[in-house]
């Protein structure tokens, strides 16, 4: 090798090693100016905190489901529970996450509420920008397969994803991140319906959630029976909640020729082939009359929320109660 090939080999090692050195920095304060701050991280900060301070190994009610979840249940108002939804979250995840606290944690659940909306087997939930899309997180319980089969992403991009989520979202370096106040899982929505656009954000929600979407995704469907399923093996009381929405949204559905009645044939059809030893607390009208419980037209603001978790308590023990009573 001549001496010019050699520095030249030195110099692009040398540059190389520069260049790796830099984009680790890069990494890393995105880990911490970023990474850290984002809302999925720090709910799985919470969460293995929350279960290492369980001396029992038990959560007695364990909330999951999508963001009409995260923002409606404060588990301040029931004891021993913790919200485990997270934004988009269809069954997939909700499976996988189960499975991570039953099995991986070892945790018992006494009571699991899972999320039963007319949104919830849309496959708007099932986008490559929702289905998994904190891989950070998922890695630690989920193959590399697994995620890559859901997420249609390979298992190299998973892979540097996972251990340089800078790659995946570097432009959020250059945004100001504000973090939404979480409290055992619950993210605190101090936004309200009556001082934004209703009519335009009820068109935009529904667009969002049916238009150009299946109303009954089958993929979401098979999760839910794995679900439900994994729920009865462990012995889980199952209770599914509908969860309230604005007037202006239900009204929206059925401008739109979305029957209500007809879907949830088709879902309790099909659930009804797993067990029919669940129970249903539908609050979807509830607050028809309470635009001011909304930040949106179907999320839950920080008031609504109080007054839907202390009524799910409620009923909770009122239940108890009847039961102690035969």
């Amino acid at each position: 090798m001549s001496e010019d090939t050699k520095k030249f080999v030195k110099k692009a090692v040398f540059f190389l090693i520069i260049l790796a050195i830099v984009f680790l920095l890069i990494n890393q304060i995105y880990i911490n100016n970023v990474f850290s701050k984002k809302q999925g991280t720090r709910k799985e900060v919470i969460y293995q905190d929350y279960i290492k301070s369980l001396q029992n190994k038990t959560i007695a009610y364990a909330f999951f489901g999508s963001s009409h979840v995260r923002d409606g249940i404060d588990p301040m108002y029931i004891n021993s529970s913790f919200n485990l939804a997270s934004s988009a979250e269809s069954y997939v995840q909700t499976y996988y996450k189960l499975n991570r606290t039953l099995n991986k944690d070892k945790i018992k659940i006494d009571y699991i509420f899972l999320e039963l909306d007319m949104h919830t087997f849309s496959s708007i939930l099932l986008r490559d920008s929702s289905v998994l899309a904190d891989l950070e997180n998922y890695h630690n319980y989920m193959t590399y397969q697994q995620i890559a089969s859901l997420s249609h992403k390979s298992i190299p991009e998973i892979f540097l994803r996972t251990h340089f989520p800078v790659l995946g979202d570097g432009k959020s370096l250059f945004k100001k991140i504000e973090p939404t106040p979480i409290y055992l899982g619950w993210t605190e929505n101090n936004n309200s319906f009556l001082t934004i656009n209703r009519t335009e954000d009820v068109q935009e929600r529904v667009d969002l959630h049916f238009k150009d979407q299946e109303l009954i995704s089958n993929l979401t469907l098979e999760y839910f029976q794995k679900t439900v399923l994994l729920a009865k093996e462990n012995n889980l009381t199952i209770i599914f909640v509908k969860y309230p929405t604005s007037k202006e949204y239900n009204q929206e559905l059925a401008k739109r020729g979305i029957n209500k009645t007809q879907y949830y044939n088709i879902i309790l059809s099909d659930l009804n082939k797993t067990t029919r030893n669940y129970k249903i607390l539908d609050y979807q009208e509830s607050f028809f009359n309470h635009e001011d419980y909304f930040g949106d037209c179907d999320h839950l603001n920080s008031k609504g929320a109080e007054v839907l978790t202390k009524m799910i308590y409620q009923n909770l023990t009122l239940n108890t109660n009847n039961n102690k009573n035969h």
